[in-house]
């Protein structure tokens, strides 16, 4: 069996992306997603990691939000953490259905990442 694939990642800011990757062969094509963290570690340098490992997608909205974030799984939603994107914890919510909605009111307007179920994390917008 032979495998055609590709994929390419390119970023003009610090923050989470996500590389897709697709793969094709005569019995068709697949497409996986996966976020990535890229920040600065000092004036200069910079360090990308693995921010999440999970097969199912994860929806966020509003993005940009303003009152209530609602996340949307294809399974059950146990955890969220919100962390600004140097990883301080600003909340922490227990959940337990496919749908969180988390007031997200207090918070200054900014860029923030979400953390569900302690794997699978993604970013949104406050304004």
């Amino acid at each position: 069996m032979t495998f055609v694939s590709g994929g390419i990642v390119t970023g003009t800011a610090i923050g989470v992306d996500t590389i897709r990757y697709t793969a094709s062969d005569s019995c068709g094509t697949l497409t996986a997603k996966h976020p990535i963290y890229v920040g600065a570690v000092g004036a200069c340098a910079v360090h990308a990691g693995s921010v999440a490992n999970s097969p199912h997608d994860i929806e966020l909205y509003p993005d940009p939000v303003r009152t209530a974030l609602t996340i949307s799984a294809a399974e059950r939603i146990s955890s969220v953490v919100v962390t600004d994107l140097a990883g301080h914890r600003l909340l922490n919510v227990s959940n337990n259905t496919e749908k969180a909605i988390i007031d997200v009111s207090a918070l200054p307007d900014g860029v923030y990442l979400v953390r569900i179920n302690g794997s699978v994390t993604k970013k949104f917008v406050k304004q």
